[in-house]
């Protein structure tokens, strides 16, 4: 089923058009009667629009990737910390170049 205002394409079951926000029951229980835009703009007004969520999800993403990033950079920043901090250890084993030359 398409909209009769906008012919935006609708599941049959749909009471109110997704793009427009005109109902599909006044459309199809009056098609005779031609609307101007005047009465089409207050029927739009007065009718309840169905919110846009987009910027408030939007928001939330930004903040989900900015929060994953500082920990990816914490992480990363805390590994090479422990690189600098913990070094190998000097366990006073010293080897000499006979010992390197019967290894190989």
């Amino acid at each position: 089923m398409n909209c009769p205002k906008c012919g935006t394409f609708a599941d049959e079951n749909t009471q109110v058009c997704m793009n427009c926000g005109s109902s599909f029951e006044e459309a199809t229980s009056s098609p005779e009667q031609p609307q101007d835009s005047e009465q089409t703009q207050q029927d739009l007004d007065s009718s309840p629009q169905l919110k846009d969520d987009k910027p408030k999800i939007m928001h939330v993403a930004l903040w989900i990737i900015l929060a994953v990033s500082l920990t990816i950079n914490l992480l990363v920043l805390i590994f090479f910390s422990s690189l600098i901090v913990l070094k190998p250890k000097d366990l006073g084993v010293k080897y000499t170049q006979a010992d390197y030359k019967s290894a190989m």
